[in-house]
């Protein structure tokens, strides 16, 4: 579930300019924000000002009203990180 998440979380961003490396941002989120277990831990500060970025470039929740983004976060699904079609279960 928490690879899903990391799909579609990273896409809506509403300004990429200055964005952490995407696999600082998978792993920050994979790793803290949905790991309810390490979510309080301290994080390396590469990892916090990752998460500080992307909570302040998300686009609010009511975005998902909007028919690109939703478009935008399903097709993040359909692809694997490497650009390949994701297996249709995914």
């Amino acid at each position: 579930m928490a690879e899903g998440l990391v799909a579609v979380t990273v896409v809506p961003a509403k300004n990429k300019r200055g964005a952490p490396d995407a696999e600082v941002l998978r792993r920050a989120l994979r790793r803290w924000s949905f790991n309810v277990t390490r979510r309080d831990e301290p994080k390396p500060p590469e990892i916090d000002a990752a998460l500080r970025r992307l909570a302040r470039n998300s686009v609010p929740l009511v975005a998902l009203e909007e028919v690109g983004t939703v478009t935008k976060a399903l097709d993040a699904c359909a692809r694997k990180l490497d650009g390949k079609p994701a297996a249709p279960e995914y």
